[in-house]
């Protein structure tokens, strides 16, 4: 039944289940004509095409950032055990928000063998800029191959696409800036 109820990421609805019945409830009075929507929550674009079909219009704002300790690394069981235990690790990194991102920080340290913030940035900027590539690059084999597929999912995936290239792009702009700043402040 959730999947009768549109994404509006301002929606001032709460939808739940009551005895089961699925219950939409407004915040304040709306006319009879008003369509009743949800927010879906907090997501990543790749979240929402995947669970909703779509992509939404606005601006991403968070990448998924999955990293783990090789097993071909020679430091493999030290690092593992430094960790806890845990050998891979995903991140949610919001854009403007690295700098807050302790847990990746943190396992970034370990994952490098390093305590240099500078370098931490750095390897976080080739990431990015690495990941960006890739996603060009399957953007542009999208496009080429798009007959093949229907037009409504061409676009979708376009727009994911196009997103999350412009995020990753920032992201790893937002590393070097904030490894220069480390290195005006040590």
């Amino acid at each position: 039944m959730y999947d009768l109820v549109n994404h509006d990421q301002s929606s001032e609805t709460i939808v739940e289940v009551v005895e089961n019945n699925l219950q939409i409830k407004a915040y304040k009075p709306q006319a009879a004509s008003t369509e009743l929507k949800m927010n879906y929550g907090l997501r990543t674009h790749v979240d929402y095409l995947i669970h909703n079909g779509f992509v939404p219009e606005q601006k991403m704002t968070m990448y998924v950032l999955d990293l783990g300790i090789s097993p071909s690394d020679p430091k493999f069981d030290e690092k593992v055990k430094r960790l806890g235990g845990v050998k891979k690790h995903t991140f949610e990194c919001r854009l403007g928000k690295l700098h807050e991102t302790i847990l990746l920080l943190e396992f970034l340290k370990i994952f490098l063998g390093t305590e240099s913030m500078d370098e931490i940035w750095k390897f976080l900027n080739v990431r990015f800029a690495i990941l960006s590539k890739g996603v060009c690059s399957s953007l542009r084999a999208l496009l080429k191959n798009s007959d093949k597929t229907t037009p409504d999912f061409v676009a979708n995936l376009v727009r994911l696409l196009r997103s999350e290239e412009c995020l990753l792009s920032e992201l790893s702009v937002e590393a070097t800036t904030l490894s220069q700043s480390r290195n005006i402040v040590d």
